[in-house]
């Protein structure tokens, strides 16, 4: 004889948090493939559609069902309820670069972005679902994987960091995320080298050295000013004055990350565009 289902209402054990009449949930005993089961069904609003769908969590025993249950319907009372995905941090990471990284950056931030998704994030993380996605599994990433295996500088871990942080803070922002798994993430201390100027006779050399070669001014204008190399390289006439010798800094030179890339002369962040 198969067994009989049981169907028992889960109660609602804070009444006073308000719930939402539509996330009232309920436990059975269900048997599939030969095993034994308890599901908690439960209710919830669609945030495309507004209409409640039927949702289920799992568990072994009737304990450990009613005890999933009371989570879920415990993040509706909290307004803090993401529906379950299957998405993968990985296909996240290619709709943030696509949606929101690739129509608000410059060339060279963005491969700098791809680059880092592609090489260091998807293949060590890539496969994991965004919504299990925790802040272990981010450190154990740091530690092992970025300073132990391939031996990363400590800035650039921060710099992967940063990129992995700011798509987990968008997937929050737009509900995909209860919370940013990276805030708790512990980076290693970066530790900055002692920089050596150059005494004066090395700077009477080094400027004898260069005298007449093609790039005499370029190497002038840097000792000098301590201007970057973008920032040199992205010289035009407009920036110089010669009434007040003064040299006005608004854009830089960059070079695309791929190979064979484009070079652009663009805006700086505090120049306005005119």
């Amino acid at each position: 004889m198969p067994r009989t289902k049981k169907k028992i209402t889960a109660q609602n054990k804070k009444p006073e948090s308000g719930r939402n009449a539509n996330g009232m949930g309920s436990l059975r005993q269900i048997t599939r493939k030969g095993k034994e089961y308890w599901e908690g069904r439960y209710s919830v609003k669609d945030q495309l559609t507004g209409k409640n769908i039927q949702r289920s969590v799992y568990g072994k025993t009737k304990a450990e069902a009613s005890k999933n249950l009371s989570k879920v319907l415990l993040t509706i009372d909290e307004g803090t309820y993401v529906a379950p995905s299957k998405q993968t941090l990985g296909e996240w990471l290619d709709i943030w670069l696509d949606t929101y990284i690739t129509p608000s950056v410059k060339p060279y931030t963005l491969d700098s972005y791809t680059s880092a998704c592609k090489n260091h994030i998807k293949p060590s993380l890539g496969a994991v679902k965004l919504s299990t996605l925790s802040a272990l599994q981010i450190q154990q990433f740091y530690n092992r994987v970025l300073l132990r295996d391939k031996k990363l500088s400590p800035k650039t871990i921060k710099n992967i960091h940063g990129i992995l942080h700011r798509a987990l803070a968008q997937a929050v922002r737009i509900g995909n995320l209860h919370h940013n798994p990276a805030d708790a993430c512990d980076l290693p201390k970066i530790y900055k080298k002692d920089i050596t100027p150059l005494e004066q006779d090395d700077v009477e050399k080094f400027l004898k050295a260069i005298q007449g070669t093609p790039f005499e001014c370029i190497y002038q204008v840097t000792l000098f000013t301590g201007m970057r190399q973008g920032e040199v390289l992205g010289l035009t006439w407009d920036c110089v004055d010669f009434e007040k010798n003064t040299l006005y800094i608004n854009k830089q030179l960059q070079k695309s990350q791929k190979v064979g890339g484009r070079t652009s002369l663009l805006l700086l962040k505090t120049a306005s565009p005119g």
